[in-house]
């Protein structure tokens, strides 16, 4: 019983903080928490929402390339 309410309790925070990063206005959307906060510029964008003129957006990359992602993963 108890391993359902935390997976309940888990399913609803995720839910909470994917909504509320949606309503904040990022873009793109965000529909998967832990696949689509990878690159960090959704993270970015929350941040410079917050606070503005936090994020410096000449030094971010803002487009990826997933194959060089994955080769400078494995380069580590």
């Amino acid at each position: 019983m108890i391993r359902i309410l935390n997976a309940c309790y888990y399913v609803l925070a995720v839910t909470v903080y994917r909504n509320w990063m949606n309503s904040m206005g990022v873009s793109p959307y965000v529909n998967r928490i832990y696949s689509d906060l990878t690159s960090g510029l959704i993270i970015f964008q929350l941040y410079d929402i917050i606070k503005p003129g936090t994020v410096d957006w000449k030094r971010v990359i803002q487009k990826f390339n997933k194959m060089r992602m994955m080769m400078e993963k494995i380069g580590r």
